[in-house]
């Protein structure tokens, strides 16, 4: 590894691409039941390691650069029920217990942002919860 490589600052804020996301949630009815997310060639096995070198994501039989006998890829789908985004996004808000704390609370507003911006619905009660218990520990 170069020294340029050990300096390299990483970004603060990661902005994702979400307009995919847009599009397969606007497409969807309220007779579609599932939404799968498939993650081309991600390695999810806990022994997975991450080359920056290379800019990938390394399966089992990867170590130090050295490709051992086999790799494998670890397939796995997430599912879950379009109806109950919405909770998954009141889970994702709550793992921020300490919102009153200075510098903390632009996470809840970016998730609810990106909520806003994929197009979740009934995301607004969701909101103004999460926003007057931010109101409230700030004063």
């Amino acid at each position: 590894m170069t020294q340029s490589m050990l300096t390299k600052k990483l970004p603060d804020v990661v902005n994702p691409d979400i307009s995919a996301l847009q599009e397969v949630l606007s497409s969807l009815t309220g007779h579609d039941k599932n939404v799968q997310i498939h993650f081309d060639e991600v390695y999810t096995d806990q022994r997975s390691v991450y080359s920056r070198s290379e800019n990938r994501l390394c399966g089992r039989g990867y170590i130090l650069k050295q490709k051992l006998a086999k790799t494998e890829e670890y397939w796995k789908v997430l599912v879950f029920g379009v109806r109950s985004m919405l909770t998954a996004f009141n889970l994702v808000l709550s793992a921020y217990p300490i919102t009153h704390t200075d510098g903390y609370g632009y996470l809840i507003e970016e998730n609810v942002k990106y909520a806003e911006a994929i197009g979740l619905e009934h995301y607004e009660q969701a909101v103004k919860r999460v926003r007057g218990a931010v109101d409230d520990n700030r004063e």
